[in-house]
């Protein structure tokens, strides 16, 4: 049996989680870092079980364009739910 300790500083780290000081020093993140989330988290390139490569290389290939075109609508802001009103009308 193994109990963390107190001063572990994973569970209680010096910056709380949660306040305005931790908000701040998450977004002086790096981009590669928030690409890094993006494509393995949001993506689930990772999780993906395909033993090729040309596999892997592809479904990589996928998410790289997909964020692209993500940052793209967000930038442009971008709504689908306007054009369908605009072809009702």
């Amino acid at each position: 049996m193994y109990i963390k300790p107190d001063f572990d500083p994973r569970m209680f780290p010096p910056v709380p989680c949660y306040s305005e000081a931790y908000k701040n020093k998450f977004k002086t993140r790096t981009s590669v870092e928030r690409f890094n989330k993006r494509m393995f988290e949001d993506y689930a390139l990772k999780y993906y079980g395909s033993r090729s490569s040309m596999m892997r290389a592809s479904l990589a290939t996928f998410t790289v364009v997909n964020i692209h075109l993500d940052a793209w609508i967000k930038h442009i802001c971008f709504n689908f739910i306007n054009i369908i009103e605009k072809q009702a009308a």
